[in-house]
């Protein structure tokens, strides 16, 4: 079994929206929040303004390639003042500058910024919403780190006028901690598995619902996903690639879970653990892995755990390896959110 990069499929939205705040938006105390699709746990400070209310949102699609994103807004007296959207992922554009490139800005402009603790590619504009909000000034930035999902904010400013000058909107950026509390919880991996479709703040916006039946190329096995609260969606199997499937959780974003599915047949499970010649990790152990279920070796790929389970199922031996990310922390070979999903692959091997 060998470790595939998540692929990048998370795409960026390049079109008009009607509001920052269109998805079933709750109000939220300052202090302690997970936001949904990304699954950033954050603290929203408090703010002095008189009547400044924090709401939060998320919403996601799986029509043609998958996108999310978490809505923060802002009102002061009932009237929206600011909004934030915040996107964690591989995204399809590229690098972080190509990322940050690829929005949909009037009048644009482009600068490198280090803002709490990252190095950021920034382009700021005018941006258009339909409706009643029409053009705002807005800035989009873009930081990343090795071998992780990338962070992606927007912040509109929809107290400030069009004609906003650039310095003045990067000094105002650099001044907001509740976008520095975003990055803390992104940069150090403060982060929650929290289910975010059991949220009703978070909204579909597409027509592709989330528990859907696909076909697994590899196995063969008809994959009807599991009503977990989870959104997952099945990699593409390239020409060279090995030969199993693979699952990616694509919300939350983080913790990152990928899952690789392999049916060998005439196979058992001890026979699997026996003889796979796979280098094993040390220092790693699964846990709470749901019955029937046998833990495998949690072997090391490219310096990455690799979590194995194996279960007989019609002289069958059904493996699943799971990566997680961070591999360390109280996530790291922590089976309880992927239980859901194994058992859906048992049910799916049975047929």
């Amino acid at each position: 079994m060998r470790f595939l990069p998540t692929p990048l499929i998370a795409t960026l939205l390049l079109c008009t929206v009607a509001s920052p705040a269109r998805s079933e938006p709750v109000v939220v105390k300052p202090g302690k929040v997970v936001l949904p699709m990304s699954g950033l746990e954050i603290e929203l400070p408090k703010d002095s303004r008189k009547g400044h209310t924090w709401s939060v949102s998320g919403s996601y699609a799986l029509d043609d390639a998958f996108d999310s994103r978490d809505v923060i807004d802002e009102k002061v007296d009932g009237k929206l003042v600011a909004g934030s959207w915040v996107l964690v992922g591989y995204f399809s554009a590229g690098d972080c500058e190509a990322t940050v490139a690829g929005t949909t800005l009037e009048s644009p402009w482009t600068a490198k910024q280090d803002l709490w603790g990252q190095k950021w590619s920034i382009r700021g504009g005018i941006f258009t919403f339909e409706g009643d909000l029409g053009k705002v000034p807005a800035v989009v930035l873009c930081t990343t780190r090795p071998d992780r999902k990338s962070l992606l904010l927007y912040r509109f400013f929809l107290d400030l006028p069009t004609t906003t000058a650039q310095a003045d909107l990067q000094t105002k950026l650099a001044k907001l901690p509740m976008l520095a509390r975003v990055t803390k919880s992104w940069a150090s991996d403060r982060v929650s598995n929290t289910p975010p479709l059991r949220r009703p703040e978070v909204r579909n916006r597409g027509k592709l619902e989330a528990v859907r039946t696909v076909a697994l190329e590899v196995t063969s096995l008809a994959l009807t996903m599991p009503d977990d609260g989870y959104v997952w969606v099945p990699r593409a199997h390239g020409e060279n690639d090995d030969p199993v499937d693979w699952l990616d959780r694509m919300a939350p974003a983080v913790p990152e879970i990928d899952i690789e599915i392999a049916k060998l047949p005439n196979v058992t499970c001890q026979a699997f653990a026996e003889n796979l010649e796979a280098p094993r990790a040390k220092g790693f152990r699964s846990s709470h892995v749901p019955e029937g279920w046998t833990v495998g070796p949690v072997l090391e790929v490219t310096g990455t755990p690799e979590y194995t389970v194996c279960r007989e199922i019609k002289g069958n031996a059904i493996v699943v390896g799971m990566f997680n990310l961070p591999i360390k922390g109280p996530t790291a070979g922590d089976f309880t959110p992927v239980a859901p999903m194994l058992e859906a692959i048992a049910r799916a091997a049975s047929m």
